[in-house]
Formats: C-alpha cells, structure tokens, sequence
C-alpha cells in the first residue's frame, strides 16, 4: 500500500514539475485587425500616422509630427499648446467613417483631404523636410 502511494505520489510529482501540458485552458481568441503600415514618407502616410496618434490620445506624439509653416519644428511650449487643439480634432473625427481620401499635389503643395460621413472634411497641409513629410497645418470644414 506503502509503495503505490509512493508511485503514485512520484508520477504527480513528475507531471507537475515536468511542465506538460496536461490541461489546455481556452481563452479569447485574439483577432487582429488588418493594417496597413503607413510611414511618413508619403503625404497620405504622415496624415493616417497623425490620425492614429490622435485616436489613441497621444497628442504630444501627434505634435511632434507637426512643423511650422517656414519648416521650423515646434518648441515644447507650442507642443503643449497644440495638445487641446488636437484632442478636439480627435472629437470632431471619433466614430465617423472615412469616405473619401484626396491628395492634392498642385503648385508644389501637398493637400491630402480627407472626407468623412455627414459631409465632414478635413483638410491637411504637409510639407516634406529631410525626405520625410510632416503636417504644417489642417482645417475642419
């Protein structure tokens, strides 16, 4: 009696310390969604970079990838300035769906205009610096 205790108390011991897998506990099963990478060496990439930033309420980061309109990036007191500005942008684009996206290219300016439902538009000004473009300005219409 002794003995099968002693082996079956060394077989648990052995299962236990062995790391197998003895039961499979299910979880949620994770989707990722489909994403495109966007970088900024494109107009309409730095736009859907800001944008991204903006829904995930990174204002600082969304500031960073703004310019003056000479090319001059924005000191931390102008950073911090915009973060208001862009959380209402945030609330003006949460939970609309895009429709329609534009880029302009005439007379050297890159203009990606984006519409939304509802007959929302926003309006981005980009400028490129060192191979990369940066947002200089937007507008709601």
């Amino acid at each position: 009696m002794k003995n099968k205790l002693f082996y079956v108390l060394v077989v648990l011991f052995i299962i236990i310390v062995s790391g197998c897998e003895v039961f499979t506990i299910k979880g949620k099963k994770i989707v990722q969604e489909e994403s495109a990478i966007y970088t900024q060496a494109s107009p309409i990439g730095i736009v859907k970079i800001f944008i991204t930033e903006l829904q995930n309420e990174n204002y600082l980061a969304a500031a960073d990838l703004m310019l003056k309109e000479n090319g001059t990036s924005l000191n931390a007191s102008e950073k911090y300035d915009a973060t208001s500005d862009l959380a209402r942008m945030k609330r003006y684009i949460e939970g609309k769906t895009l429709k329609k996206e534009t880029i302009d290219t005439a007379l050297g300016n890159n203009i990606v205009i984006l519409e939304y439902t509802n007959a929302n538009k926003v309006i981005f000004y980009t400028l490129e610096k060192n191979k990369l473009f940066y947002i200089t300005s937007y507008k709601r219409e």
